[in-house]
């Protein structure tokens, strides 16, 4: 299996570095030159890649350019795991959304703590703070992961949004139950948690359960390998392309 990969920025980096890592014959392709590594094959446009046969390609680079460059790759047949957000709008997305051979990356998907989440009882708050700054806003960059596993419940709304200084504050409701969504970019303290009815925390970048400031489970899953593996066992949902949609029409809502 040869795989394509578009996109040696930062995202890209850690694609390949673990594609390689799991012994997967990758090509890269980036309008970069500089991007260029000794011993990997490489292309300057999609267009030349192309030529040649690949069965899979993973797209990390500006959402502005996802729809276009997937879309070349899925009229080819090649089966594409495209990174958030996968567009810059729903009615972009609309274009390649109805895509067989489309995936939608959903890393935080593959962690333990996103496989011992509960819906809320009484309450549930998300705090996201990034190091980095991203694209689009941060509800598109980090907002987006917190609102694909929001969407394991049922009945999700987002009714308001507020600002203050560079954090973002969505609210919503999963059925009768409040929650908030606050996140961040190059923010001080970076975070990724959810705190469930007043004794439940959830943190994902420690992949760590806490009750009562106790650790009750934790794990060291490599959820970037897992979801490469996931996609490359065709194991990976169709799903993911309807919750992408989903995420859009709770984001846009907002406007």
């Amino acid at each position: 299996m040869r795989a394509l990969l578009i996109g040696g920025g930062r995202m890209g980096r850690k694609y390949l570095q673990k594609l390689i890592s799991m012994g997967i014959d990758t090509s890269l392709c980036d309008i970069d030159t500089s991007k260029k590594i000794d011993g990997i094959r490489f292309f300057s446009s999609v267009d030349d890649a192309l030529e040649e046969t690949f069965e899979i390609a993973f797209v990390a680079i500006d959402p502005s350019m996802h729809v276009e460059i997937s879309s070349k790759l899925l009229s080819q047949g090649i089966y594409v795991l495209l990174e958030k957000p996968p567009a810059t709008s729903l009615d972009e997305f609309l274009k390649i959304s109805n895509h067989e051979n489309l995936r939608i990356s959903e890393i935080e998907s593959f962690t333990m703590c996103a496989s011992l989440l509960k819906e809320p009882k009484t309450s549930l708050d998300i705090y996201r703070f990034g190091k980095l700054k991203g694209y689009l806003s941060p509800l598109y960059d980090l907002a987006w992961h917190d609102l694909y596993l929001l969407q394991r419940f049922e009945d999700i709304s987002l009714n308001a949004l507020s600002r203050k200084g560079n954090i973002w504050r969505v609210y919503g409701f999963i059925k009768d139950v409040e929650f908030s969504l606050c996140v961040a970019w190059e923010h001080p303290s970076p975070m990724r948690v959810w705190r469930i009815d007043s004794d439940l925390t959830f943190d994902f970048s420690q992949d760590k359960v806490f009750k009562s400031g106790q650790v009750i489970s934790e794990g060291s899953w490599d959820r970037l390998e897992r979801m490469i593996k996931a996609f490359i066992e065709g194991k990976l949902e169709r799903d993911s392309v309807q919750r992408a949609l989903k995420n859009f029409q709770l984001i846009e809502s907002l406007s």
